[in-house]
Parts: structure tokens; sequence; C-alpha cells
């Protein structure tokens, strides 16, 4: 199937649910109608898109077409020939999944979050290590799951977890890149936290959240379990000049966006957070006419690159592009960010 689309109910939450474990790669898209996304959430947490039934039918079909547009299929018979077969990508962890079914709950609490965090010491620790050093503006070290969970939020922190999880999966696979993973998962949490605050707040603060967090996920993944094909993409880079995403279609016949698009669909992120991943560094390759999740993704990342670099008026953001989404004023602000 291209994608599966039910009207938002209990019935086809529990549908999504067994949908995603049958068929993970395919999109999954509800229909509603005034509910909030968190009521939308609450019922449905495994589908990719909400559909807004009043939205102009123009509308509803460029979201269809969005959600159909990542040729999963072309992606696994890529993956399968350089990993050796699909079992040897990330799983979804057993935590996360935790955090997943207590938060479609209305009375999920900070303390509920908190315990199942603290209930896994290594797990409660890298976060807190990881939180501790990408909040460099806090006064006080955060000590407890709680802490971070206000500092944080629900959402960030379930997010956070998983990608704790996941790294750390990937490091025991090849701890020779245990440095450079944690490095590159700092960075992460550090432009997630300034895209939440680019957005403004609300479900889509949270999504671009999200999509920093995640948008090294693929690169990560192609270097342990395609390393020695993948290894060959830097020394081709630098003797052609060629981009990253050209060297990676020729050698292996995707890109490591692909690969982290292809993840976060499997693991059932929203659209969104899909989209900006595997867009954050060309967002005016998709159409749009405002500021949206995939702009603040832009926009974080590389402010953070920028500022690692120490040249932060000289960060690589598509100004043509946001002087025509009416945010070129907002640019100084979110450098001081």
């Amino acid at each position: 199937y291209d994608i599966i689309v039910a009207p938002l109910s209990e019935e086809a939450g529990e549908f999504m649910r067994w949908a995603a474990g049958r068929v993970p790669a395919v999109c999954r898209a509800v229909q509603c109608d005034e509910e909030s996304p968190t009521q939308v959430f609450s019922v449905a947490p495994d589908a990719h898109l909400f559909l807004r039934s009043n939205s102009p039918a123009a509308t509803i079909q460029e979201q269809l077409l969005r959600g159909t547009a990542l040729n999963t299929q072309a992606i696994e018979s890529a993956l399968a020939n350089h990993i050796g077969s699909l079992a040897n990508l990330p799983a979804l962890p057993a935590t996360f999944s935790r955090l997943q079914r207590v938060l479609t709950n209305p009375d999920c609490s900070i303390d509920k979050v908190s315990d199942i965090i603290a209930q896994d010491l290594g797990l409660s620790a890298k976060v807190l290590q990881l939180v501790n050093a990408a909040l460099v503006n806090t006064r006080q070290p955060i000590v407890s799951a709680e802490h971070a969970v206000k500092l944080v939020g629900l959402r960030g922190i379930r997010d956070l977890t998983l990608s704790v999880e996941v790294m750390s999966e990937l490091a025991e696979a090849a701890p020779h890149l245990a440095s450079f993973l944690e490095e590159t998962q700092l960075r992460a949490l550090r432009a997630a936290k300034l895209a939440s605050r680019v957005m403004g707040g609300g479900p889509e603060a949270d999504n671009a959240y999200s999509a920093c967090l995640f948008h090294a996920i693929g690169r990560m993944t192609l270097l342990v379990h395609a390393n020695e094909t993948y290894s060959k993409v830097d020394l081709i880079q630098r003797k052609t000049n060629q981009s990253r995403e050209d060297v990676e279609m020729e050698l292996l016949g995707l890109t490591h966006q692909d690969v982290t698009a292809y993840l976060l669909r499997l693991w059932g992120l929203p659209l969104a957070v899909v989209e900006a991943a595997q867009f954050w560094h060309r967002p005016a390759d998709i159409q749009h006419y405002r500021f949206t999740v995939l702009d603040a993704t832009h926009v974080a990342m590389n402010l953070v690159l920028a500022f690692e670099t120490g040249d932060i008026r000289n960060a690589n953001i598509d100004h043509d592009l946001i002087y025509a989404l009416h945010r070129a004023q907002s640019v100084g602000r979110w450098q001081i960010y």
C-alpha cells in the first residue's frame, strides 16, 4: 500500500497500531475535524499524518502526495544491498515504546514519565549528561530525571530517550565511533532546543525539536552498518568537490537523508518531522507558503553549525526563503538565541 487513511476513532487508533507493526514503512493518516493535536495523538499515536476534513481539497491532495513521496521500496532495496539485512537497522527501543503508551493517557504526569526513565540507570545517566551539556544557561546542574523532564518537556524527553537508546545501540556496534556519535547527538540536542524556541511553542515546536534531534540518524546508521562503502564518500567528496548527496547516490543509490526519513517513518514520527529531517538543508525544495517546522529546523541547524565555527553571522541560512516567508526581521533575534 502507498498510504492508509481512516477517520479518527478508537478503532482507527487500534488499526493504526496493528498497521505500524505489520507494514511500518507505509504512511498512516487519520482524518479529523476540530480536535486538538493532543486529542488526535491520544487516540491515534501511531499515525504519521493528520488530515483536517474541512481543509480545501487542494491542501488534502498536497498532504497525501507528500505523505507518499518517500520511495520506501527503493530505499529498502538499496539498504539491503549495503548493510546485509534490514534487521541490522536500529529497532524501536522498549523504553520509547513505553513512554509512547504513557503519553497517550490524558492523566499522564511528569512523575510517571520520570519513573520510567529512572528505572534504566544507564539511560537516565545519559539523558542527564546530555541535558546538562546542552542547556548551557542553567545555573544549577540537573541531577534528577524529574528535573530533566520539566526542562525538556514530555514530548521532548520521549524523543531524547529514543535518540539516546538508538545512539547507544550504534555506539555498541561501532565503539570506535562512540565519541563522534556523542558529539553529533549533543549538537542535535542544542539545535533541537533552539528550533523549539524559533518555532515559538505548541505542537509545531515539538516537531521542530524532534526533527533536529534525529536529523543525523541516517548518516550515523550508514557509518556504522555500511562503513566500508560509506567511508569512501568523504574521500570522493574531497577529491571531486561534489555534494555529499551526489556522491551518496552514486555509491549507494540513496542519500543519508533518505535513510533518516525511512527510519523516522518506521518509528512512527509525524510527517512534519520526517520531512524536516530529510530536507532541512534545502527547505526551498518543499513548496510551502508559511514558516513551518522545516524552516525552523533549517534555521536552528545552520545557526548551531555556524556557532561551532565562531562565525554565526555567516550561517548558511536561505535568506531568500526566510524573506519570502516574512521572517527576515527575526534572524537577528534567532542569532541571539
